[in-house]
């Protein structure tokens, strides 16, 4: 079962066996695990950090448009999603134009 720890998807079926790994991964390294189903990507498990962030993009959606996009963009390029969520939190907050 070694080929779970070294990919960052796991199949539900991986993820029942691996349970404490892949929520190590999420909570100390700020991994983003997906969960696979039937070979489709189907959920994914995050830091609490990151969910609460998540939880404020949904409930400001229409506000954070155009940050979600920046944001998805910079962690296809490669940035951890908690050295982003730290960097945004550590800004001061910008007035509305």
């Amino acid at each position: 079962m070694a080929e779970a720890a070294s990919k960052r998807d796991y199949t539900t079926v991986e993820l029942r066996k691996n349970l404490g790994e892949a929520l190590g991964r999420a909570h100390f390294q700020g991994d983003v695990v997906k969960i696979l189903h039937h070979g489709r990507p189907y959920a994914g498990v995050v830091s609490d950090d990151d969910a609460d962030f998540i939880e404020a993009m949904k409930t400001h959606g229409s506000d954070f448009s155009d940050l979600k996009k920046i944001i998805l963009e910079l962690v296809e390029d490669g940035k951890d999603l908690s050295t982003i969520v730290a960097e945004l939190s550590s800004s001061p907050p910008q007035e509305k134009k």
